[in-house]
């Protein structure tokens, strides 16, 4: 009995748009948003830079800027994975790192009672 209740809800739920199918009303509506949206994403034609196209021109890097650029990144991977390997301590922590059950009374410096 939930079952083709759970069904005769699912039925009622899907009549307005199946109805709105079968019309032609959705298919001329979701065509018409589709449409809008693929006219407002298309770019101007020509360059880009002569319609003001850009807020800020991102500029030209020269062969230099860019050789220094990969050299830089280069010798920060070359730290960053030097010193990884090298030092794994300061990525995963000290592994000998004190109980603080086993500390006295004095190391923690309460005065004796």
């Amino acid at each position: 009995q939930h079952f083709t209740l759970a069904k005769a809800q699912f039925a009622s739920m899907l009549a307005l748009p199946t109805r709105l199918l079968n019309n032609g009303t959705l298919k001329s509506a979701l065509a018409m948003t589709l449409r809008r949206r693929a006219s407002t994403a298309k770019l101007p034609r020509g360059n880009s830079e002569e319609l003001g196209f850009y807020y800020r021109h991102p500029g030209s890097v020269t062969r230099s800027q860019m050789l220094m650029m990969e050299g830089f990144g280069a010798f920060m991977w070359f730290y960053v994975l030097y010193h990884t390997y090298h030092y794994p301590q300061y990525v995963i922590g000290h592994p000998d790192y004190p109980n603080p059950r086993k500390w006295t009374d004095a190391e923690l410096g309460i005065p004796p009672a």
